[in-house]
């Protein structure tokens, strides 16, 4: 049986998705409060905030080298954010309603 080791609670709004990098050191999460948290799984330190979403965040996925994250939102668009900074990266534009899902090859 499983044991908390710490809860995470910087959103103020539901959380929509959650995912692992690719050795499980980093988590991030994100949610209808339009932004994704990204932390450090040993301590649950925040690492860096995903701001620049206009709507909820539906989806969360990181790339195989765990250095960029992308994210689907209701804004109609997905964004490629740097995992160390949280910097946004690439905006992806073009969508005429809402996505749902993304992910890296």
């Amino acid at each position: 049986m499983g044991t908390c080791i710490y809860t995470l609670e910087d959103h103020t709004d539901e959380v929509l998705d959650v995912c692992f990098n690719s050795t499980g050191s980093i988590l991030c999460s994100v949610s209808s409060d339009c932004t994704g948290r990204v932390y450090n799984v040993p301590d649950g330190s925040n690492i860096a905030v995903l701001i620049g979403h206009e709507k909820e965040i539906s989806k969360c996925q990181f790339n195989s080298q765990s250095t960029k994250i992308i994210t689907a939102s209701s804004d109609n668009t997905c964004k490629v954010w740097n995992a160390e900074t949280g910097i946004m990266e690439q905006n992806l534009i073009g969508h005429e309603d809402e996505v749902f899902s993304c992910s890296f090859n």
